[in-house]
């Protein structure tokens, strides 16, 4: 019950930003029900079946289609060896091995996008993620999983982020821009899923919160205030990682923080009505990180307590911040939440003057520069850049 309780918040964004843009919006609601359903299913033939039905109705492409197969495979071949369809049942938690979690990994690895690396970022609809993210997590609850596994699903994700990230950096279609933030974000929630921690528990949960909010609908009305719980979803991520022994993982969330702050930096303002309420939502999920944390995910901690390690213990001080702890009980990583409102403070301001500053960049005809023109004039503009400033 724990986990529905902390993971209802995400499934309600999911709805939202999943039926609005829907053709069909039936389909919609029958596959959150499902996918809602999946988390509290005392069964693992309903939660294989829940993973197929969903991947039918939300999958965008014959990968994320086919991602409840290899998920709901996994699991049936679970049930069959441990001759139990429980969750709950000791058979089940003694017969899962290797094979049952490579092929749920892969079938999580489908439905997020980032299994085979694709031309273009196609993210997935957040009840599909959502659905498999919960089976993923499951699997805490029966044995600690393989730190072997661990590696594979930070080498995927990370990789496939890093892929996508990537892409961010020479200009793109405004729409594609959205997919591409999206989708790096869903891949690195792959890549948190597996740490075995308090730490990557609530790495894993604010990724894909945040990934929620990074929906391309969402983002039509997003600004710079999106960046708040950006910054402390991958905080959590390289703290996790370096609790954990992946420091290489925990570089790369740097690494990719920066390209996606660039990236939306470099979005055009948005006026809307529904961009206050989200600017609110935003900073309240930035801010209140620890108030969130330590409300919905201490409960589920102790139900996924079995497959948890002290790779990652995570001290919550709601009003001043949060710190991750090693196994010697050492602090690796400290966030005080007075300097995350400060950053806030600072990168509001710059994100005015740019956005200021480029509404005002006009040609010879009075007409906005493209944005690769502008680009081009502040290069020439820097004493670093190609030409001098006089020319």
């Amino acid at each position: 019950m724990s986990l529905l309780l902390a993971l209802l918040p995400l499934f309600g964004l999911a709805l939202v930003a999943d039926g609005l843009v829907a053709a069909k919006r039936w389909q919609v609601a029958l596959a959150w029900l499902v996918g809602l359903a999946s988390v509290l299913s005392p069964n693992l033939a309903l939660s294989a079946l829940a993973l197929l039905l969903v991947g039918s109705l939300l999958g965008q492409t014959w990968a994320q289609r086919l991602s409840g197969v290899a998920s709901a495979l996994g699991l049936a071949w679970l049930g069959l060896n441990a001759e139990s369809w429980s969750w709950q049942a000791a058979s089940v938690a003694v017969q899962l091995n290797s094979i049952h979690i490579g092929l749920i990994l892969l079938g999580a690895a489908l439905a997020f996008g980032c299994w085979p690396w694709p031309e273009q970022a196609t993210p997935p609809a957040s009840t599909l993620a959502l659905a498999n993210l919960t089976i993923v997590l499951r699997l805490y609850s029966l044995v600690p999983l393989d730190w072997a596994w661990t590696a594979v699903a930070a080498l995927i994700g990370s990789g496939s982020a890093l892929w996508f990230a990537w892409q961010l950096l020479p200009p793109q279609a405004l729409e594609q821009r959205r997919r591409l933030g999206a989708q790096v974000l869903w891949c690195l929630v792959l890549a948190a899923s597996l740490l075995a921690s308090e730490a990557g528990i609530a790495a894993t949960w604010a990724l894909a919160l945040v990934a929620c909010l990074a929906h391309p609908l969402l983002q039509q009305y997003s600004n710079v205030a999106s960046l708040v719980p950006l910054w402390m979803s991958l905080w959590l991520t390289a703290a996790a990682s370096l609790a954990g022994g992946l420091a290489l993982l925990s570089w790369l969330c740097w690494l990719m923080l920066m390209l996606l702050t660039l990236s939306t930096f470099r979005l055009p303002p948005q006026i809307s009505r529904w961009q206050w309420p989200l600017m609110a939502l935003q900073l309240a999920a930035g801010l209140g990180m620890p108030f969130l944390l330590e409300l919905l995910l201490k409960p589920v901690w102790r139900e996924l307590g079995a497959g948890l390690t002290v790779f990652g213990r995570l001290d919550i001080a709601p009003w001043t911040g949060l710190a991750t702890r090693n196994p010697g009980s050492q602090v690796v990583a400290t966030l005080p939440s007075v300097v995350l409102a400060g950053l806030l403070l600072v990168g509001i301001a710059i994100s005015y003057l740019a956005h200021r500053w480029r509404s005002h960049m006009t040609n010879a005809d009075r007409e906005p520069l493209r944005e690769q023109t502008v680009w081009q004039l502040v290069r020439r503009g820097l004493p670093w850049g190609s030409k001098s400033r006089d020319e």
